[in-house]
């Protein structure tokens, strides 16, 4: 019985602390100042191989490729995603930008989802269920 008041007890000091720190967060303040905007990468996960044993190297090789290309999309995107959360407005050659962003990240997707769909892969890879 003790014990339970004993971890109530700290649990209401826990609460009580962190609702007592010197951090404030305003809601309607961002830091997209610090925020840089990056350019697009000038090409995308674009391999054209169809109906081919691939090796372990090459799917390494093709899936590094394909996570850096989504990592530079993602990171191009951060930018106007910051402004869009935090309800600016977008310019209207920021939003020319953006929709090209979603639509590079888009078949950078479906272009690698072709190539694992179109080509046989390793046996440590045949588990994996593509839809």
């Amino acid at each position: 019985m003790m014990r339970k008041y004993y971890i109530f007890g700290l649990f209401f000091l826990l609460i009580f602390a962190t609702g007592c720190s010197n951090t404030h967060y305003n809601v309607g303040e961002t830091d997209n100042k610090d925020l840089e905007k990056k350019e697009a990468p000038q090409d995308i996960f674009n391999y054209k191989t169809t109906n081919t044993q691939l090796s372990e190297q090459e799917i390494k090789k093709a899936i590094k490729l394909y996570l850096n290309k989504d990592e530079d999309l993602s990171k191009a995107k951060e930018y106007y995603q910051d402004k869009v959360d935090s309800e600016e407005k977008l310019s209207m050659d920021e939003s020319k930008k953006i929709k090209k962003l979603n639509e590079l990240t888009r078949k950078n997707d479906n272009n690698f989802y072709n190539y694992i769909r179109k080509n046989r892969l390793p046996e440590d890879y045949k588990n994996i269920h593509i839809k």
